[in-house]
């Protein structure tokens, strides 16, 4: 009769019998958390300083606003994508500020000034609800 479970090879509890368990990722989650949080906020605000500063971003105090909340966006949404990639600890949560930054930033270069008022009503119970 053929047997329909493999048979294993059961331990004996030794800690030097114990099989090796590799991780699924392999070599590619070297960086610590640590490190991709200080590349983040370097990104981000790498990024805040050159939007702010590219020509055709109006010089209004809510465009240069809206062009610095769109770097620190991104800075966000690279802490959300390298934590996924590059370690075993994603940080999934920092979709949410990067993309509330990104929208407020790209609504503030946009359409400018009237906005604001529209913004400072919606931030803080955004902030209070997340």
């Amino acid at each position: 009769m053929t047997q329909m479970f493999p048979i294993t090879q059961q331990s004996t509890g030794r800690p030097d019998e114990a099989p090796a368990v590799r991780s699924s990722h392999g070599s590619q989650r070297s960086l610590g958390p640590g490190w991709i949080v200080a590349l983040s906020l370097v990104l981000g605000l790498v990024a805040a300083v050159l939007l702010a500063a590219l020509p055709f971003v109006l010089v209004t105090e809510s465009a240069i606003t809206g062009a610095v909340l769109c770097g620190f966006g991104l800075g966000w949404a690279a802490l959300s994508l390298l934590s996924r990639r590059f370690t075993d600890h994603p940080q999934r949560w920092a979709v949410v500020p990067a993309l509330l930054m990104a929208a407020s930033g790209l609504l503030l270069v946009a359409f400018g000034s009237p906005i604001r008022e529209v913004l400072s009503w919606v931030w803080p119970p955004t902030l209070f609800v997340w």
